[in-house]
């Protein structure tokens, strides 16, 4: 019986390192398709960079660069209103993430909110208490 116990503990085992193995794969993936997406992004081509984003995320659905990229290529391309779901989506996952909060307010000002940009610009000032890139995009969009 012992015996069986410890067989069934090593494959346990090898089940786990192989699982953890195949999680980190898809990681590298989804980190792939995001960096080839960002160049797209950076480069004018949205639509490309959609494409890529939305690769990423079947690798891993729980990406937030994916979702926050995702969201800013429907966003320049004219679709505000998809950009603001996956920035949502962003944040479901990691609440307090600086692209996404500074993103979304972005995507508010598009649509004419300022209420709920200003919301997310004092969640930026609490978190980038010394200043911060993202910070200093709301600040200037919501003084234009």
């Amino acid at each position: 019986m012992r015996t069986v116990f410890i067989v069934l503990l090593m494959i346990l085992g090898l089940s786990v390192s192989s699982d953890a193995q195949t999680v980190e794969k898809y990681i590298k993936i989804s980190e792939t398709y995001s960096a080839k997406a960002l160049v797209a992004l950076n480069g004018g081509n949205a639509a490309d960079a959609q494409a890529l984003y939305e690769k990423a995320l079947v690798a891993d659905p729980s990406s937030v660069v994916a979702l926050v990229g995702l969201g800013k290529a429907h966003s320049e391309q004219g679709r505000t209103g998809r950009g603001l779901k996956y920035y949502r989506f962003a944040l479901e996952v990691t609440p307090n993430n600086k692209p996404a909060l500074a993103e979304q307010s972005l995507a508010f000002l598009k649509k004419g909110n300022i209420d709920r940009a200003t919301s997310n610009q004092l969640i930026l000032e609490r978190l980038c208490s010394d200043g911060c890139d993202e910070l200093s995009a709301v600040n200037a969009a919501i003084d234009e």
